[in-house]
């Protein structure tokens, strides 16, 4: 059996539902999975320490921004610092690494990055991240935990 990899996303997702994703990485690591941050900003010293004091654990990281540097694509940026590239360059970049790191579900709370995701053997789950999507989660999350409370092993 392949080992299930976990794609997570920075902004929108992390640090905004950080208590579920910190729970759910946590569970993958434990069980010797991968989690992969995979967000478009640059992946800086600094920006790493700020993305860990979310205490979400991830094993494996990308950035868009990074990868397109290392590649050479033409990057401009803005006054405001923000990188520039090809809009369907940048919104394929995440489905390309999830397809070539074999991640098995990615969430993130942008639907562009959505179309460009392949179903099928060797394809990824993209989930987009939604307020409704997480109350469904989040209610889960409280009967699975009273469950445990009573005494009762359910799976994570």
């Amino acid at each position: 059996m392949t080992a299930k990899k976990l794609g997570l996303d920075y902004h929108g997702v992390i640090d905004t539902y950080t208590e579920i994703f910190k729970r759910m990485a946590k569970a993958w690591v434990d069980r010797g999975r991968e989690v992969h941050l995979i967000t478009g900003t640059s992946l800086t010293r600094e920006k790493l320490a700020e993305i860990r004091a979310f205490g979400v654990l991830f094993t494996h990281q990308f950035s868009i921004v990074d990868y397109h540097t290392e590649i050479g694509t033409n990057i401009r940026y803005d006054q405001n610092g923000r990188p520039w590239i090809d809009d369907d360059l940048w919104d394929m970049s995440k489905a390309q690494y999830c397809k070539a790191n074999r991640i098995y579900m990615h969430f993130d709370d942008s639907p562009i990055y959505g179309q460009h995701f392949e179903l099928g053997l060797h394809g990824t789950t993209y989930i987009q991240v939604t307020d409704d999507l997480m109350r469904v989660i989040t209610s889960r999350l409280r009967q699975h935990d009273e469950m445990e409370a009573l005494g009762l092993n359910v799976p994570f």
